[in-house]
């Protein structure tokens, strides 16, 4: 049960963590062609997503959509910086690629 607790360590090796990931992750899209990013965010997640869009959105022009329990349940929580995904999204996210 231990590996799942966020214990003190991980926090203080969060901003390490989250500096790694935001690196790679510009990296990644650089490397890509898309037109959509899709995130799936739990709600102990939050702040980290927040943090996570607002990285892809200084190399990425292109639309961010956010999902998963947290949106569906607080779809305010991203308004003005992702289209939100309500629900089972496959479908409509399937629409927002193509569009």
């Amino acid at each position: 049960m231990e590996e799942v607790i966020r214990t003190k360590d991980f926090f203080e090796r969060l901003p390490t963590m989250l500096l790694m990931i935001k690196r790679q992750i510009r990296a990644d899209i650089d490397a890509l062609w898309t037109n959509c990013v899709g995130i799936s965010c739990y709600s102990g997640e939050v702040e980290e997503v927040k943090q996570l869009i607002l990285t892809i959105r200084q190399c990425y022009a292109g639309k961010i959509v956010v999902g998963g329990v947290h949106p569906t349940l607080d779809p305010e929580c991203f308004s003005g910086i992702a289209k939100v995904i309500i629900g089972e999204g496959e479908e409509e996210l399937l629409d927002e690629i193509n569009r």
